[in-house]
């Protein structure tokens, strides 16, 4: 199967659809989430396109038939007076909350947002300018398959509806200082009948999944140190696809990184309550209790990684 095929079948249908039964279902914090999957989708369309994995032209007839209404539904009605103005009605954007929430989770696509919000080519809009695309071509393609497996996992959509989009109020309702016990973690975490789980657990199984799915990114990012590509384009696109995924761990939020410690705080006490009795799973505690806070350092926005 054709890669733009398989990106539209496995990511930008499913997202969209995701979209449009979560505002059926008036379910706010799902609601947000598929928002922000929507627009992840096509940041991997807009970044695969850069490259050269994704024709252009097919690649603009996806953004307009798939992602055209989505982005235009992010504009108020126009201001009349603007729109006799035309320099002003070029620049201006009547912005929906939707679309500044879009914009507060996604801080460092504002201006292509916003460009794809006027009707505009936004493929054109904060390009990387890579120096050599083509070399990244394999790279992206991992990371790519990767990401359709993270976008596509119930348990950390679950999660990241939970943890990222739920008010003050809906969050201690849900995480309930985290009452539950491994057995419940257990069952959530093979993904049957999340419904039926105790919320807390489900927080607890995503949080693990998502820690899996970090852990294979940094590995990832890892194995391309020593590949023959530029280290400005290296830098460049994993900037990138950090930027795209990070929406998923927002610790630019105090509230919302408060949140994620919490979480990784009560799962640490619980696996120190496990080691305490069993002697013998200590030293496999104390790795993963170091691991769950060195491999989300692969989010950390200010984190740099060293060019050649």
């Amino acid at each position: 199967m054709h890669t733009l095929q398989e990106f539209l079948l496995k990511n930008v249908v499913p997202a969209v659809e995701q979209l449009r039964q979560a505002q059926q279902h008036k379910n706010l914090p799902t609601t947000r989430g598929a928002y922000a999957s929507v627009l992840e989708s096509f940041l991997w369309l807009h970044l695969g396109t850069e490259i050269g994995v994704f024709p252009p032209e097919a690649s603009r007839a996806i953004a307009s038939t798939y992602y055209g209404d989505f982005f235009q539904s992010l504009n108020r009605p126009r201001d009349e007076m603007l729109e006799k103005v035309e320099f002003a009605s070029k620049l201006y954007v009547g912005d929906t909350p939707e679309s500044r929430e879009l914009k507060a989770t996604f801080p460092d696509f504002i201006i292509l947002i916003e460009q794809a919000m006027r009707g505009q080519n936004a493929f054109d809009a904060q390009r990387n300018e890579f120096r050599d695309p083509v070399s990244l071509k394999p790279a992206f393609k991992n990371f790519l398959r990767l990401a359709l497996v993270l976008a596509s996992d119930p348990l950390v959509q679950r999660f990241t509806s939970i943890s990222q989009f739920t008010d003050a109020a809906e969050w201690e309702a849900e995480w309930r200082g985290g009452d539950c016990n491994s057995e419940e973690v257990e069952l959530a975490g093979e993904n049957a009948e999340l419904a039926a789980r105790p919320t807390p657990a489900i927080i607890f199984a995503g949080f693990l999944r998502l820690w899996s799915y970090s852990y294979q990114l940094r590995e990832m990012s890892s194995m391309y140190e020593g590949e023959e590509i530029r280290g400005d384009d290296r830098f460049k696109l994993l900037d990138r696809v950090k930027n795209i995924l990070r929406w998923r761990i927002n610790l630019r939020s105090r509230e919302l990184a408060n949140r994620f410690e919490s979480v990784r705080s009560e799962l640490k006490k619980q696996l120190d309550n496990q080691a305490a009795e069993t002697g013998s799973l200590q030293p496999s505690v104390d790795f993963i209790k170091d691991s769950f806070d060195s491999v989300f350092e692969f989010w950390s926005v200010y984190e740099t990684v060293g060019a050649r």
